[in-house]
């Protein structure tokens, strides 16, 4: 959980606080090409990258992108 204290809004955090955060973070793995969500899908949480890019895009009515 090192990696959550380099962005700046974690890093004012207490100990307890940081601590609260690291017992419900959850750590990831995702294959190359996977979908992390869709557009429309309800969001349940906050995404934090570590390594490699993610694309993202908008696909319209009609299926382009």
């Amino acid at each position: 959980m090192e990696f959550l204290k380099q962005f700046p809004i974690f890093q004012e955090m207490t100990d307890d606080e940081f601590e609260r955060l690291t017992r419900i973070a959850m750590k990831r793995s995702y294959e190359p090409k996977a979908f992390v969500f869709m557009e429309g899908e309800e969001r349940e949480a906050v995404f934090f990258i570590q390594s490699r890019l993610v694309k993202a895009y908008k696909i319209d009515e009609a299926g382009n992108g």
